[in-house]
């Protein structure tokens, strides 16, 4: 029976993820996708990784970086992945987050898979995003607040 796991950097060195490396950054066209810096080293950066080796996620969550943005885009997706999981551990139900859950489907839902920009059409999805923001906030402060 093997035991032995392999490294995340012996998986980087793997034939497939080479392969899909190297089409992700031709879909980018050899540029930063945050800055569009074309002259320094380039990274591919994995916004959601899927189980398994790192050429198991879908094209549409990696993205070609220089080093800098892609510093820079992992800690603010570190950042709103523990803000999510603040919300979801401190919800009382379901319910209580379903108005966020629709905004970030409804986000999800109407992006280009070719822009990072993000286009919204449901303003009353966003208000009730807003209005859960807001008594999320007031249910969550310290009593001494």
């Amino acid at each position: 029976m093997n035991t032995k796991q392999t490294s995340y950097s012996e998986k980087l060195r793997d034939p497939r993820w080479q392969k899909k490396r190297l089409c992700v950054m031709q879909r980018d066209g050899f540029a930063c996708r945050d800055c569009g810096d074309k002259k320094s080293t380039l990274q591919v950066h994995h916004c959601y990784y899927e189980k398994g080796g790192p050429w198991m996620t879908d094209e549409r969550f990696l993205l070609t970086l220089c080093q800098p943005c892609h510093e820079e885009r992992g800690e603010l997706e570190a950042d709103g992945k523990r803000m999510l999981g603040m919300i979801f551990a401190n919800a009382e139900n379901y319910v209580q987050y379903s108005p966020l859950l629709q905004f970030v489907t409804s986000m999800s839902q109407h992006c280009d898979k070719r822009s990072v920009e993000l286009r919204v059409v449901d303003d009353d999805v966003i208000q009730d995003a807003i209005n859960f923001g807001r008594g999320f906030c007031q249910a969550t402060k310290a009593p001494n607040e």
